[in-house]
């Protein structure tokens, strides 16, 4: 059967069938979402609570805990992680892949209920949503001002352009950023102490007086009136004029005590941007997509709105886009377009350098871009998106899926040298080389079974990346057995052997004649040749144990995230201040295009940075831009953690850190934990393969332990509960109320005056009145102001300014950067037997995040391979009916794994999961080549006469052209990767040389062991299946075979 006829008989057909494709594979690119990444579910949740004032050792113990213990018991949970700080929790849910995340929002909103009762009370109840990649912002928008106040842009950043802009098609959610408008009456000690009242008695006042209560109707006999009251206050300066209680017929008002201010939700905002030697106040809008939406589209129709929206805007205010995620993508999608141009130009010159005819070399090149768009068809119907690992797989695409139209048309052009029509050769040459071909695509789709069975959260993202590459091999199978074909017989030429030879056969006489004269003289040292393979399977080995281990390149995105640290305890003042130090820094640095610097965030002693850098042509890698900017901006009292946004992000569901990479410690022993933490976090700073080591242990925080003594309250009729209201109402920043202003509702805040809320002793100005009606009457001598002192005892100690959990289990998470030249195995190699001698026995370390989807994915991959080996051998056996020529074909794998594995060592690269790759497509290529060869040998072999060495010799010869023009193109096609171009080449870099250097080396290897291998299995199949061998192993010279044909 000849499957390739029917559409030679038919060019019609056939040419409508491919415009098809082309039309709806376009069609399919231009609907197809882009994003970064692919759309992976991660099932992962993330439950917030906030108790303003609450210190870290109150969160977790009692807004924490009882989560936690709620949360234990959803089934499926692989994972729980907790972060307590200063009035909030954060906790993090994962659940195992499989699982449902739709029903887990159900048990988890059910095991919050179930904790509430075992909660404080909370302004607000916990709140939880899911965490998703594709969730996270794809454009940051930066509202900045030199005149408004931070109020102001929050108020115009949520009201104008949030709202307009997350209802344009395929936005998810526009999140806002900064401090929200408050009012804050600060109270002043000294006065209320003069005015004979406390902090409570002040508070009640100002809730009195800022009711929300609904109001009703008056229900007439002919009219209906609705009752709308303004009993809330919604300017700071109003509370000024609350009468807090009357002395005979003198009012006491708020204002004589205390002063009511329109402010922010926090004291002291510093939210800056800097860009081009300016300073502005700043709002930050982050933009979310919907998982199936489109981010370039989304940036088009935001660009497009935004000159409308602006027009809201005062001329004071302006709005910048900061980062636009859909730069990138656009930008790797030019990569590959250019790739792809630059690709087929050489993939044309070398097929026409190979058949000398431009009509011959342009046949196969459209079996190129007709590949890659039929793909895009499948990608369509799969969910698919144009993201980094898809494009990664179109790039690779393009080394092989010209090898099929190749393997096609050399045959056919065999075929027509021996005087036969294009018809003719277009028949007889597609139905002798189909088998072979779908043989090739098989093979070749089977080498990357480890990234369709790989595990876990990686295996989830290379999945796409999988069935694309796979994908596009079988399009090229298919479209190379039918367009191919039907071009060749109607414009290739009719050619004769006795024709004038032209340049490009002239060569490849010469190179054949060559090449069967080495290929003799190797036969006279089989045993060497074939002992030479064999060490090359242990030599694999022993560069894959020599050499580094590393995970995926983190990539040149121009996005750098920072967090800066003081020492425990900063105030948000002194936070503050180091850091407008570092932002003089980067202003500096010709690296740096504009950055965001938020100060006194997530903790008052830290700050974050979000650093634009210049374009990459105009700068080293971001990783080095990031290393050098370490050494240089810390200042004095504080320090500065930066790490790259990373092409592929693998922190997803873990808390935030401050490194690349985290290793946890956990135990129920603290003391211990935090010990061997310190010890730890000590031996690997000493160590240089570690950079920027750090932790999220805060242990030396100052802290008030205050102690109430009841038995001396209760005489004065004062309650504990009063007593802890005084120190919440004073310092916790917590709100009383709520009130509406606009579209909008804001907090209405009670606090001690700034002036007196700096040092321990300004408590002693705090004040409590006691209630005679608590105490017995006889006793009259309760003054009408108590201070705390006397009713409570305070002792500054050292406490955690941070309490994190592990699976309910207290916890240190130390996070760390690679050292220069390092790579990620080093360090881990380097970890274990620090941890080993310096934690206690009942301090169990593991890896996190990065790290530990590192050591799963290469302690997965290699048995993964080894399967992906075996499921090959079956294939070829099943198709050739034999046991051992699988293993002749698959004898070129030691040959080509060892030449990646030695330019890897050359280059002076580890061996990181996109050398792996490398080495797939690498083994891919190279075996296909082996199909080619034993095929056809097989082939000739069954004609009578035939001997299996002139057979293949015979199949040497005429495979040696389309062997080489595959080869060469794969090369050439794989070439613009090895150079590195594009903003992320350095990223695929190692891909493209492993491939490149990995078929140089291995084509002039086993283009001389392959034969020999045969020989050897031929004689081996033919002892098993109890035929007496008819012919010698060796001939040693051309004259004798010649005389055997």
């Amino acid at each position: 059967m000849n499957f390739s006829a029917p559409f030679i008989r038919r060019p019609v057909m056939t040419t409508l069938v491919m415009i098809s494709i082309l039309f709806f594979g376009i069609y399919a690119f231009l609907v197809l979402p882009m994003s970064d990444m692919p759309n992976v579910n991660y099932p992962t949740i993330t439950v917030t609570a906030s108790q303003p004032g609450g210190s870290p050792e109150y969160m977790g113990d009692l807004v924490a805990t009882p989560l936690e213990r709620q949360f234990s018991q959803i089934s499926g949970l692989s994972a729980m992680t907790s972060n307590n700080t200063t009035g909030t929790t954060q906790i993090v849910l994962n659940f195992d892949l499989d699982a449902e995340i739709a029903s887990k929002e159900v048990e988890v909103q059910a095991a919050i209920s179930e904790a509430i009762p075992n909660l404080p009370v909370m302004p607000t109840y916990p709140i939880f949503q899911k965490t998703n990649p594709s969730d996270t912002p794809i454009i940051f928008l930066a509202l900045t001002s030199n005149v408004a106040s931070h109020a102001k842009l929050y108020e115009l950043a949520y009201d104008v352009l949030a709202q307009p802009l997350s209802m344009i098609s395929g936005i998810s959610q526009v999140q806002v950023y900064g401090l929200p408008y408050a009012v804050r009456v600060q109270a002043d000690p000294m006065k209320m102490m003069g005015k004979n009242i406390d902090m409570n008695e002040l508070v009640r006042a100002l809730m009195a007086s800022n009711p929300n209560l609904a109001s009703g109707n008056i229900q007439g006999t002919y009219t209906n009136y609705l009752l709308q009251t303004d009993g809330m206050l919604t300017e700071g300066e109003a509370y000024n004029d609350v009468i807090i209680k009357e002395y005979g017929n003198t009012p006491l008002y708020v204002g004589n005590v205390a002063n009511g201010l329109s402010a922010l939700e926090e004291r002291d905002p510093y939210f800056k941007y800097f860009a081009e030697g300016t300073e502005k106040n700043t709002v930050v809008l982050a933009v979310s997509r919907l998982p199936d939406s489109n981010t370039l589209n989304i940036s088009k129709q935001i660009q497009k709105q935004l000159p409308n929206l602006s027009k809201n805007l005062p001329g004071a205010v302006s709005l910048e886009f900061f980062y636009d995620k859909s730069t990138s993508i656009l930008s790797s999608i030019q990569n590959v377009e250019y790739t792809l141009a630059l690709a087929l130009l050489l993939v044309v010159g070398v097929i026409f350098l190979a058949l000398g005819d431009w009509i011959d070399a342009l046949i196969p090149s459209l079996v190129l871009p007709m590949s890659l768009i039929a793909t895009f068809i499948v990608m369509y119907f799969m969910g698919f998106d144009i993201d980094n690992l898809s494009l990664l797989a179109l790039i690779l695409a393009i080394g092989f899926v010209v090898d099929d139209a190749i393997v096609v048309l050399e045959n056919i052009y065999r075929h027509a040298e021996m005087g036969k029509s294009p018809f003719a050769a277009a028949l007889d040459g597609s139905k002798q080389i189909s088998i072979t071909v779908v043989t090739m695509s098989l093979a070749l789709s089977a080498v990357f079974l480890p990234f369709i069975w790989m595990p876990g959260l990686l295996g989830r993202i290379f999945h796409e990346f999988s069935v694309t590459i796979v994908t596009a091999i079988y399009c090229s199978g298919v479209i190379s057995l039918t367009l191919n074909p039907m071009l060749c017989s109607h414009f290739l030429k009719r050619r004769k052997r006795k024709e004038k030879a032209s340049v490009a056969d002239k060569v490849h006489v010469k190179m054949v004649e060559c090449y069967e004269k080495c290929l003799l003289f190797a036969f006279r040292f089989k045993k060497m040749i074939l002992a030479f393979g064999i060490i090359c399977i242990f030599l694999s080995f022993l560069f894959l144990k020599w050499l580094p281990k590393d995970f995926i390149p983190i990539g040149n995105l121009s996005i750098i995230e920072g967090l800066a640290q003081c020492i425990d305890g900063s105030s948000k003042s002194n936070t503050i201040a180091h850091q407008k130090e570092i932002g003089e820094k980067l202003q500096n640095s010709p690296y740096v295009k504009k950055f965001l610097s938020i100060g006194g965030y997530p903790e008052d002693s830290q700050g974050l940075f979000f650093i634009h850098l210049v374009p990459p042509e105009k700068r080293p890698t971001s990783v080095k831009v990031a290393r050098k900017l370490m050494r240089e901006l810390p200042v004095t009292g504080m320090n500065v953690f930066l790490k790259p946004f990373p092409v592929i992000n693998l922190q997803v569901g873990n808390t935030s850190s401050l490194g690349e990479y985290q290793y946890v410690l956990t135990s129920l022993d603290t003391d211990a934990l935090h010990k061997g933490a310190e010890i730890l976090l000590q031996k690997m700073e000493e160590i240089p393969l570690f950079a920027g080591v750090n932790s999220d242990m805060h242990t030396k925080t100052p802290q008030l332990n205050i102690a109430i003594d009841r038995a001396r309250a209760g005489t004065y009729g004062v309650t504990a509960e009063q007593i802890e209201q005084i120190f919440q109402y004073s310092f916790s920043g917590g709100r009383i109320s709520t009130f509406s202003r606009g579209n909008n509702v804001y907090d209405l805040i009670p606090e001690i005056a700034p002036q007196f809320d700096l040092t321990v002793e300004d408590i002693d100005l705090l004040y409590i009145k006691g209630d005679s009606s608590l105490v017995s009457p006889q006793d009259s001598s309760i003054p009408p102001l108590i201070p705390l002192k006397a009713l409570a005892n305070w002792k500054e100690v050292l406490a955690p300014g941070q309490v994190n959990h592990v699976n309910t289990f207290p916890s240190v998470t130390i996070s760390f950067n690679l050292g220069k030249g390092t790579t990620l195995g080093e360090a881990l190699k380097a970890l274990e037997p620090l941890t080993a001698e310096y934690l206690p026995s009942h301090v169990t370390g593991s890896l996190q995040g990065a790290t530990q989807v590192f050591k799963k994915t290469f302690s997965t991959m290699g048995w993964l391979s080894i399967l992906a080996v075996i499921v090959i051998y079956l294939l070829l056996g099943i198709l050739y009916e034999s046991f051992v020529h699988p293993l002749t074909i698959l004898s070129a794998l030691p040959v080509a794994v060892l030449g990646g594995l030695i330019t890897l060592k050359i280059a002076g690269m580890p061996l990181s999961l996109y050398s792996v790759v490398g080495l797939i497509v690498l083994i891919g290529l190279v075996q296909k080549n082996g199909v080619m060869m034993v095929d056809f040998a097989l082939e000739i072999l069954e004609k009578p006469g035939q001997t299996p060495l002139s057979a293949i010799l015979e199949a040497c010869r005429e495979r040696f052209r389309p062997i080489l023009m595959t080869t060469l193109a794969a090369m050439v096609g794989v070439l613009p990767i090895a150079i590195g171009i594009g903003d992320n080449g350095s990223m695929n870099r190692p891909l493209g040389l492993v491939v490149f250097w990995g078929l140089f080396f291995s084509q002039l290897i086993t283009l001389f062991v392959t034969p020999i291998v045969f020989l050897y299995m031929q004689r081996l199949e033919e002892y098993f299946t109890r035929k007496t061998p008819k012919h010698p192993l060796l001939l040693t010279s051309p004259q004798d075979l010649n005389q055997r044909r």
